[in-house]
């Protein structure tokens, strides 16, 4: 069952960078009391069990090439996994604290065709081949904490790597535009995020915690696409200001009075596109459709065709497909609850594994 929304929430669709009050579609959307199914919202599920030889901590990135899956592990090692697109671990690389590469700095890993990219600092690039060998160095003319680069370009947010101006810099050999002016005043933070770029129709789409714009890299242009009025719920920016402490950051942004974005957005088919929130203390996914201007808040996604699983949140979209990693752990906790199918298909050792799930979503 769904029931209507808090508060109106607006939605402004922009052709250009005009004021955000102007060329306001207002209307009240619904918010589902279930979590989004599979069923309904996916033409295919893939299901895809990495066995590594020691089972994978915390939550590691997952990227995809043509022709490999990686899997970077970040919690107790830092460790690169390239797989086979079937799950199969084909080489493994670790990175140690006094190494060559050093874990501790390591900001980001990055894909350019079969080169692996091992950003340091948030600009220095030690480039791999596809059998994980070093191959060459370069310097980025841009030091970020993100970095997005594809055939429409390079973009990144800087996200206070260092005391720039920016959040947002594009740029080829040298740096060609600028966004998004730096906030001072504001508590600084480090937003760490899994898709807070994302590739959507001919260009890609950007959130940021705190900011309720979503907007659009075109054709060398950086503007804004889509803002959420979240109304009496919207996050104050004020409340960012004056605080020195983690633990008062902490306290705030936990409170169920407010409801913001939280710097993650997936670009789907057409002129869909999803993107989490915070809503009474609680993480959510939003699907809206500008094209019939509907918007859905949902607590999650439920796998009702496969393995029964919740899903909880991709960590990023790229042709149609979302992403999700799961655990074996997780598998292990609700195996009593699994499809007798699924449990055939699993491992001995499964709870050892993490699991990659591959969402088509229907056009």
């Amino acid at each position: 069952m769904t029931s209507r929304l808090f508060a109106v929430l607006a939605v402004v669709l922009f052709s250009s960078c005009k004021d955000p009050t102007e060329e306001t579609l207002s209307y009240v959307p619904e918010r589902s009391d279930r979590p989004l199914l599979v069923s309904e919202f996916a033409d295919r599920l893939d299901v895809l069990e990495v066995q590594t030889p020691y089972p994978i901590s915390g939550v590691p990135v997952i990227l995809r090439s043509d022709r490999y899956f990686y899997l970077f592990e970040t919690e107790m090692v830092t460790t690169l996994y390239q797989l086979d697109l079937k799950g199969k671990v084909l080489r493994s690389l670790q990175f140690e604290e006094d190494g060559r590469l050093p874990a501790a700095y390591i900001t980001q890993v990055i894909l350019e065709g079969d080169r692996i990219g091992i950003i340091l600092s948030g600009d220095r690039v030690t480039w791999l081949d596809e059998k994980l060998n070093e191959i060459g160095e370069e310097i980025l003319p841009v030091k970020a904490k993100v970095h997005f680069q594809d055939d429409f370009g390079n973009i990144a947010f800087t996200n206070r790597i260092e005391d720039g101006d920016w959040e947002i810099l594009t740029y080829d050999s040298v740096v060609r535009s600028r966004a998004l002016p730096v906030d001072r005043e504001a508590y600084s933070f480090y937003n760490h995020t899994y898709s807070q770029f994302s590739q959507w129709r001919e260009g890609v789409l950007f959130s940021r915690a705190f900011n309720d714009t979503i907007y659009f890299w075109e054709g060398g242009e950086f503007r804004p696409l889509v803002h959420i009025d979240l109304g009496a719920r919207a996050f104050p920016r004020e409340k960012l200001y004056g605080v020195t402490h983690p633990p008062d950051f902490g306290k705030i942004i936990r409170s169920p009075e407010y409801s913001y974005l939280i710097g993650e957005v997936f670009g789907l088919h057409g002129q869909r596109i999803m993107f989490q929130l915070m809503d009474e203390s609680r993480r959510k996914l939003a699907l809206m459709d500008l094209s019939s201007k509907q918007l859905t808040f949902y607590p999650g996604i439920i796998d009702n065709s496969m393995t029964g699983m919740n899903l909880v949140f991709p960590q990023f979209s790229e042709d149609g497909i979302l992403y999700f990693g799961i655990s074996g752990e997780e598998i292990q906790e609700n195996y009593g609850a699994l499809p007798a199918s699924f449990k055939h298909r699993l491992s001995e050792t499964y709870d050892e594994s993490y699991f990659i799930y591959l969402l088509k979503v229907k056009k």
